[in-house]
């Protein structure tokens, strides 16, 4: 019987339910054809933190993590739920929500300097600098 268990095959991820995109689905099937996981087969086999998916779990500060569940009856009148620093489930969504967006945009700033400077360069009528991956010189 526990050989049963260990012979039995992984949860695989749907390439058609996984992306919209036809080449990303096409890598999803060779990748399972191959035997290499992905982040979509991951996915499928793991089950999500019921507090985290609420957005209401806080990893902020050094006194946590605070984790306010909705209760299994629902919250009847006012929603008195805190953390040990005080703030409140909407507080927390609202915290996790603000940093997620800033760890995006500053990820990707660099895409808009880059734009940035190449409106300015077009602005000022200037050529951009064509620049070698290796510098002129790399060998002696």
């Amino acid at each position: 019987m526990e050989e049963e268990k260990k012979a039995k095959a992984p949860k695989l991820a749907d390439p058609i339910e996984a992306s919209y995109e036809i080449s990303t689905q096409e890598m999803i099937a060779r990748a399972q054809k191959l035997g290499v996981e992905t982040i979509f087969d991951r996915a499928v086999a793991m089950k999500p933190c019921n507090i985290g998916i609420q957005g209401i779990c806080c990893k902020n500060c050094a006194m946590g993590p605070c984790r306010l569940p909705l209760p299994k009856d629902g919250i009847q009148g006012e929603d008195t739920r805190k953390g040990l620093c005080g703030a409140t489930a909407n507080t927390i969504a609202a915290r996790n929500f603000a940093r997620m967006v800033a760890a995006g945009a500053a990820a990707h700033s660099d895409h808009g300097r880059c734009v940035a400077e190449v409106f300015m360069s077009a602005a000022k009528k200037k050529p951009l600098p064509i620049r070698s991956r290796t510098p002129r010189n790399f060998w002696p």
